[in-house]
């Protein structure tokens, strides 16, 4: 991908469902450029149903 890069953090309760590797807390993601943050979340391996209310800068989104 070569979209703008985020910083994304998952909230301890979700780590389960989120590669090892990135679940030490805020972690660097490059994307697409396109996709929603939920596709984001969801590529993650977290279920969009699992989330609660997203943030982006500290506020939430819709």
């Amino acid at each position: 991908m070569n979209g703008p890069e985020i910083t994304l953090e998952v909230a301890p309760e979700l780590r389960l469902f989120v590669p090892h590797d990135r679940r030490g807390g805020p972690t660097p993601l490059v994307t697409d450029g396109s996709s929603t943050l939920g596709h984001v979340i969801e590529s993650l391996g977290v279920p969009l149903t699992e989330a609660g209310t997203l943030l982006v800068n500290g506020g939430p989104v819709a």
